[in-house]
């Protein structure tokens, strides 16, 4: 459940990321829009117009290129290359890229630490049901000893019942026994006299 629903929230983190992307392509879009014509007798560096700086970071491949003393790419005549709109297309295609790899990176950070606090319940869940059955152990322990003392005291208390029954008996036995022998003692001291 907590899988699907963190695909779930995945999924709906990508779709804003696309929503923030797409604004930040129409905030460029609409910056640049004034900044579109270019000099006329220089020429401004392109990434892409040079082969040999494919794979690099568009920073990083200017300054190389002015450290280099600002070549003309190859092939280049003059009229051939990039339209200024090609160019400002590029830049803003890799400015987008590399944000979108900031954007992905942070994500994946944080779905990673998910993952791991995540991987972590289920260590914590065993030693929570290790407390559980420590706690249901003990507590079972503690009634079947009370059940011990409870029967051994129920087994004395019955035992005293008994003997005092058969006291009691005795008692009532040794009373009809005097009191049948006084009746037959009242009797022989009447029958005598008659």
């Amino acid at each position: 459940m907590f899988v699907v629903d963190q695909r779930k929230l995945r999924d709906q983190q990508q779709a804003a990321l696309v929503i923030t992307l797409n604004e930040i392509e129409q905030s460029v879009n609409t910056n640049n829009n004034t900044n579109t014509g270019t000099r006329s007798g220089t020429y401004n560096f392109n990434i892409a117009d040079f082969p040999n700086y494919t794979g690099w970071d568009p920073t990083a491949a200017q300054q190389d290129w002015i450290a280099k003393g600002r070549p003309a790419p190859s092939g280049s005549s003059g009229s051939s290359g990039p339209t200024p709109e090609q160019i400002e297309q590029e830049r803003i295609r890799i400015e987008q890229e590399r944000i979108r790899n900031q954007l992905s990176s942070a994500w994946d950070s944080y779905f990673s630490n998910l993952d791991q606090q995540f991987n972590g319940l289920n260590t914590q869940a065993e030693n929570m049901n290790q407390i559980v059955e420590n706690s249901y152990n003990q507590g079972l322990s503690d009634i079947n000893a009370e059940q011990a003392n409870s029967l051994g005291d129920l087994a004395t208390s019955s035992r005293k019942n008994e003997e005092n029954q058969v006291k009691s008996l005795a008692d009532i036995a040794d009373n009809i026994r005097n009191l049948f022998r006084s009746g037959n003692i009242y009797l022989g001291a009447r029958g005598a006299v008659d």
